[in-house]
């Protein structure tokens, strides 16, 4: 009911409503619509608040779900930076199901745009197993661990040369590889891929 109201613009009426959710409802969702409420009155810090409290709420859960309920809600409500967060903690979080890589794409980008190397390489992780082996994301993983200081050299390299044999078309993969070789200490063998 709180969400109907809100689209009708009652933002009061809906954060009346909320103030005594049922002892059964998702905290998660509660806490989301709250903050869309308290956006919809202009209420800067009691919307900042009500995402606070609904990502401790999604911390409190034994799976991802509720990350990604919160990511939906956040997004929805145009808050962008709160839902990359949210899909970050689902991330980082070690069990349930995530969407694919092409359904997140959206939070790489922000991630990259943001300088957040470490979260993007905490997304790629968990997402690579569920990915099979898509190049660009092996490659981005790769590369993304080999200037983190993350990669075992010996091992981006064989996965980097079964990618640029693959694509040998793909310059991006074949500079991945070098600084692979480069990290496995073999200088000769980095120098060795371009003519």
């Amino acid at each position: 009911r709180a969400r109907a109201w809100m689209e009708t613009g009652d933002y009061a009426g809906a954060l009346a409503l909320l103030s005594s959710p049922v002892d059964a409802s998702d905290a998660v969702a509660i806490a989301s619509l709250e903050a869309a409420a308290a956006r919809g009155l202009g209420h800067n810090s009691d919307e900042n608040a009500a995402w606070r409290k609904a990502q401790l709420a999604a911390d409190s859960d034994l799976t991802r779900n509720r990350y990604l309920g919160l990511a939906e809600a956040a997004r929805r409500a145009g808050r962008r930076e709160v839902a990359v967060d949210a899909i970050v903690a689902a991330c980082r979080h070690p069990v349930g199901l995530l969407p694919p890589a092409r359904e997140i794409a959206w939070v790489m980008d922000d991630l990259v745009k943001g300088g957040r190397a470490n979260d993007l390489l905490a997304v790629l992780a968990r997402i690579l197993p569920w990915e099979g082996g898509e190049p660009a994301l092996i490659n981005n993983a790769v590369y993304l661990s080999l200037i983190l200081e993350r990669a075992v050299g010996g091992a981006a390299v064989e996965a980097m040369k079964r990618i640029v044999e693959a694509h040998p078309e793909e310059a991006g993969f074949r500079n991945t590889l070098v600084l692979a070789y480069l990290a496995a200490g073999d200088a000769e063998a980095a120098i060795g891929l371009y003519p």
